[in-house]
């Protein structure tokens, strides 16, 4: 009922790209969820990244939720975490930048830094820990 040249469309139209981007991420994540906790799949990433480029919806209501308001904070942490999730650390990474160079004031930032170095230095965190 809402078309592009309605007035609410402005406004409704970013938000439901978010929302419908967002369930989707929550869809994936249990089945990451079920990825990481089996003891049986021999190669997590390549699972966890085939997994969810089945989900490609994701990146196109994300990216269109952004175009149309480039203040939603938590549609750039979907979009970095999916890309992170599809094994795409490049586009997690200048995701991840854009997210902490727009939101600086953030009371996330913290969490978006430190999740910006794990993915940039993977190995960092592994050091000392026994196998």
């Amino acid at each position: 009922a809402i078309g592009d040249t309605s007035p609410q469309a402005k406004q409704l139209t970013p938000l439901a790209n978010f929302f419908i981007g967002t369930s989707q991420m929550e869809l994936l994540k249990k089945e990451v969820a079920k990825i990481t906790g089996d003891k049986t799949v021999k190669d997590p990433v390549k699972k966890t990244a085939d997994v969810a480029k089945k989900y490609k919806d994701i990146e196109t209501f994300l990216k269109k939720a952004i175009e149309l308001h480039p203040g939603l904070e938590p549609a750039y942490m979907n979009l970095g975490n999916y890309y992170y999730y599809c094994n795409e650390v490049p586009m997690a990474v200048a995701t991840y930048n854009t997210l902490i160079q727009k939101f600086p004031q953030s009371p996330d930032l913290k969490g978006y830094k430190d999740f910006l170095e794990k993915i940039q230095n993977p190995q960092k965190g592994k050091k000392g820990k026994k196998k």
